[in-house]
């Protein structure tokens, strides 16, 4: 194939713009720092922004148990951890839930399947935007510091060999928000 003679009629510089460019336009999403999804468990979250569409961000959501974290259920009893991760649909009209039951045989990183969208910016002028250091931040208009984004509604506990009971579900849980059956293992 001559190039040249290719790229004169057009063709050969469309087959390079379709197949090169994409390749070179990838790159390693910028992630948040890691941040504990519970404070008292060793699990946890970092977010990349991956596309904005209007005022709708759409974020790659990753998990890990730190195993390295005094925090880390070292129990011969505890096999990993349940949790369950919610967010509101962007009309802010429903809750979207996703369960995990993630082993502490689990070393490396999970990242979610599905983009999480997430209203990032209202008529008024206020926002959400991502902290490297803090996660996902919200702005009000006037320019105000920005403030934790209080949109995740999260459970995380051990999960227990001697035990089905957790924080996280059944009646009298902490928040009765994760549901086993649904639960993604993640091992």
């Amino acid at each position: 194939m001559n190039f040249s003679k290719e790229c004169k009629n057009g063709f050969g510089l469309a087959m390079f713009l379709l197949f090169a460019l994409p390749a070179f336009a990838q790159k390693e999403a910028d992630y948040t720092n890691w941040l504990f999804v519970q404070s008292d468990k060793a699990v946890q979250v970092r977010y990349a922004l991956v596309k904005q569409e209007g005022d709708v961000g759409h974020y790659s959501v990753q998990f890990r148990i730190n195993q390295q974290d005094d925090i880390f259920c070292k129990s011969a009893d505890c096999e990993g951890y349940v949790m369950a991760f919610s967010y509101p649909t962007p009309d802010n009209k429903n809750t979207i839930y996703h369960h995990f039951i993630f082993y502490n045989t689990f070393k490396g990183v999970y990242t979610m399947k599905n983009l999480v969208p997430i209203k990032n910016s209202w008529p008024d002028g206020s926002k959400r935007f991502l902290s490297k250091e803090e996660g996902l931040m919200y702005e009000l208009a006037d320019g105000q510091k920005g403030s934790a984004a209080q949109i995740f509604y999260n459970c995380v506990d051990e999960k227990l060999k001697s035990t089905n009971k957790n924080r996280c579900e059944g009646s009298g849980a902490y928040r009765n928000i994760f549901i086993t059956s649904e639960a993604i293992i993640v091992k």
